[in-house]
C-alpha cells in the first residue's frame, strides 16, 4: 500500500516600491499561494534494507526500481501490489527490526534473498522485452517471477516429501491439473477486468494468477525431482 500526501505549492510575484535616499527603487516580493498537488509515497523494502544494511545497496535498488519503475506503472501490477503490501507489511516491520540487531540471522537472510533477487532480475528483463505493451509485460513478468519462486523455494523441499510419501504419487497429477485450470481461468478473468476497468476484480485475479503459477510450478518441479530421486531410494 502507499500513502497519498497532498500539499500546496505555487508562487506569485508582487512588485514592492522602496525609497533609498532620493531614489525610488522597485523590487519584487514572492509570496506563496495554494495550489493542490498530490505525491505518492511508496513504502520501502524493509526486509531487504535490513538484510543488506542500506536502502542504497544495489540489491535494494534493484527491487525498488522493478517495483516502482515497472510493476506499479501498470493497472494489473498496482492491483497485485495492493494485496501483496497488505500481507507483506503485516510482518515485515517486526522481522526487519529483528534483523537489524542480529548479524548471524542477517547473513542467513542474505543467502535466502539472493535467489529471489536473481529471479526478480530475470522478471525485470522480461518486462523490458515486452515493455511496449505494459499490461502484457506485467502479466508475463509476474508469471516468470511466481513460477521461478515456486520452483526454487517450494519445489525443491516439496520434492523430498513426494519422494518419501507414497500417497503423493497418485494425487500430484490431479492437483497439477486443478492448478493449471485455475491459472488459465484467473488469466482470463484478469484480461476481462483490464477491459472492463474493474480494479477490485483485477486485484484479486492478479493475486490468483500469481499463486496459481507459483504452486503449479512447485508441484511440477517437485514431481520431476521426486521421480529422479526414486531410483536412488530403491
Amino acid at each position: 500500500m502507499y500513502t497519498l500526501i497532498t500539499g500546496t505549492v505555487s508562487s506569485t510575484t508582487t512588485p514592492v516600491a522602496t525609497t533609498v535616499g532620493s531614489a525610488t527603487q522597485t523590487s519584487t516580493k514572492t509570496s506563496t499561494q495554494s495550489s493542490e498537488t498530490t505525491v505518492a509515497m511508496f513504502p520501502g523494502c524493509l526486509i531487504a534494507t535490513a538484510t543488506f544494511g542500506s536502502e542504497l545497496s544495489p540489491e535494494v535498488q534493484l527491487l525498488r526500481s522493478f517495483r516502482d519503475g515497472a510493476i506499479l506503472k501498470t493497472a494489473a501490477g498496482s492491483g497485485f501490489m495492493v494485496a501483496f503490501n497488505s500481507w507483506y507489511y503485516s510482518f515485515s516491520p517486526a522481522l526487519a527490526g529483528y534483523l537489524y540487531t542480529h548479524s548471524a540471522e542477517r547473513t542467513v537472510m542474505k543467502f535466502l534473498l539472493y535467489p529471489l533477487i536473481g529471479i526478480l532480475k530475470v522478471s525485470s528483463m522480461t518486462f523490458s522485452v515486452a515493455s511496449g505493451f505494459p499490461e502484457l509485460a506485467a502479466l508475463l513478468s509476474g508469471l516468470v517471477a511466481s513460477s521461478l519462486i515456486g520452483a526454487f523455494y517450494l519445489g525443491l523441499p516439496l520434492s523430498l516429501i513426494r519422494a518419501k510419501v507414497r500417497r503423493w504419487r497418485g494425487r500430484g497429477a490431479g492437483i497439477e491439473r486443478g492448478l493449471a485450470v485455475g491459472l488459465l481461468g484467473s488469466v482470463a478473468v484478469l484480461l476481462a477486468s483490464e477491459i472492463l476497468g474493474s480494479q477490485l476484480v483485477m486485484t484479486w485475479s492478479s493475486v490468483t494468477v500469481v499463486l496459481s503459477a507459483l504452486f503449479l510450478s512447485a508441484m511440477m518441479t517437485s514431481a520431476r525431482i521426486a521421480r529422479k530421486l526414486q531410483p536412488l531410494r530403491n
